[in-house]
C-alpha cells in the first residue's frame, strides 16, 4: 500500500489512465494530489475495489430504486473479520500460493484495507457523504510482525447528502459478520457478503402479527 501513491503518480506522469488496488494511498493529502494530476492531464484514474459493479449490489439497488423496502430510513453495514491474531494467518496462502502479507495488513489496518467495499455500494446508491462521525482504537497491541500497527477497530455514523443515516463497522477483533442491512419502512433488505458477487439479496417484510411486530423473510 504505501507504493500506491509513487507508482500511480509515475503512471499517470507517463500519460496513462490509473486503476489502482486500494488505497489509493496512505495519505489523504496524497490521494488529493493523486487527483488533481489526473484532472490536470485528462486521465481516468479509479481504484479498488469495484463490488459495487457485481450481481450483489446492483440487485439491492435495483431493489432500494423499486421501493421493496419503502424509504430506507437506516443502514447497518458491518465488516468484521473475526478474532484474526489468533488465526493461523501465518499459514494463510492465496490461490497462487502467496502467503498472506500480515505485517502489512496489520500495519495498514482493516478500515483502510475493508471499509471501501460498502462505501463503494452506498455511494453508488446515494451520493456524496455529508458529515462522518468516527472512532476508532487498537484493541489488541500485540499483533504479529513489528509496528506501528493501525487501529483494529472503527466505528463510522455516515450522514449522506441525500439517503439514510448508516453505521459502518470494521474491525478484526469482533465475530466475522459482512452482512449489510437495509431498514425501510416495509422491511428489511440484506446481504451478507461484501465481496461475494453472486451472494443473495434477501428482503423481511414487516407486518404485525397477534400484536407482534415480525419481520418475514
Amino acid at each position: 500500500p504505501d507504493a500506491h501513491f509513487s507508482t500511480t503518480r509515475a503512471c499517470l506522469d507517463a500519460g496513462h489512465p490509473v486503476y489502482s488496488e486500494k488505497p489509493l494511498a496512505m495519505r489523504l493529502d496524497d490521494a488529493k494530489s493523486l487527483h488533481a494530476l489526473a484532472l490536470a492531464k485528462g486521465l481516468i484514474l479509479a481504484s479498488a475495489p469495484c463490488s459495487f459493479l457485481g450481481e450483489a449490489a446492483q440487485t439491492l439497488g435495483h431493489a432500494l430504486r423499486n421501493g421493496i423496502a419503502g424509504t430506507p430510513r437506516a443502514i447497518y453495514a458491518e465488516l468484521d473479520d473475526g478474532f484474526v491474531p489468533q488465526a493461523a494467518y501465518t499459514k494463510w496462502l492465496s490461490e497462487s500460493g502467496a502467503p498472506w502479507p500480515f505485517e502489512d495488513e496489520f500495519q495498514v489496518g482493516c478500515t483502510l484495507e475493508h471499509a471501501g467495499y460498502y462505501l463503494g455500494w452506498l455511494i453508488s446508491w446515494f451520493g456524496p457523504v455529508r458529515t462522518v462521525v468516527a472512532a476508532s482504537a487498537e484493541t489488541i497491541p500485540s499483533k504479529g510482525g513489528t509496528g506501528p500497527f493501525a487501529p483494529d477497530l472503527s466505528i463510522a455514523t455516515l450522514f449522506f447528502k441525500n439517503g439514510p443515516v448508516t453505521r459502518l463497522t470494521c474491525s478484526i477483533v469482533a465475530p466475522h459478520d459482512h452482512t449489510i442491512r437495509v431498514v425501510g419502512d416495509k422491511g428489511v433488505l440484506s446481504c451478507k457478503a461484501a465481496w461475494d458477487n453472486s451472494a443473495k439479496v434477501r428482503f423481511a417484510k414487516r407486518l404485525t402479527l397477534r400484536r407482534r411486530l415480525l419481520e418475514n423473510p
